[in-house]
C-alpha cells in the first residue's frame, strides 16, 4: 500500500515480499543520493536507489537478496527515482499512484 503522509516530512511507503520501503523528503538535509530505507521486522538498512549500494543498517541475508533483486530491476529503479524526486520538489501535493515493483 502507498501512503503520502501529511506531515513536516512527506513520505511514501510500500510493501513487497514482507519488506517495507520508505522514501522521505530530504529537503534541508545532507542526503545527496536518492536512497530508500528498507525495514523487515526490527531490522532496517538504507540503499542507494540507482546502484543498490547499502549505505547503513543491517538486514538478514534473505531479505538483503530480495532488496538487491528489487533494486537491480531497471523499471523499479526508474519508479523509485521518480518518487524520490517527486517527494523532494519544493511543493508536494496530489495523489501518489500505486508503485508496481517487480522481483
Amino acid at each position: 500500500s502507498i501512503k503520502v503522509k501529511e506531515s513536516k516530512i512527506p513520505e511514501v511507503t510500500f510493501r513487497i515480499c514482507g519488506l517495507i520501503f520508505y522514501l522521505f523528503n530530504e529537503r534541508g538535509e545532507n542526503h545527496h543520493l536518492p536512497h530508500v530505507l528498507v525495514t523487515y521486522g526490527s531490522e532496517s538498512a538504507a540503499f542507494v536507489i540507482e546502484t543498490g549500494e547499502q549505505l547503513n543498517g543491517n538486514l538478514k541475508t534473505a531479505q538483503l537478496k530480495k532488496v538487491k533483486a528489487i533494486l537491480s530491476h531497471p523499471s523499479n529503479v526508474r519508479e523509485l527515482l521518480d518518487r524520490w524526486h517527486f517527494l523532494n520538489q519544493e511543493y508536494v501535493q496530489g495523489k501518489v499512484e500505486k508503485i508496481k515493483l517487480k522481483i
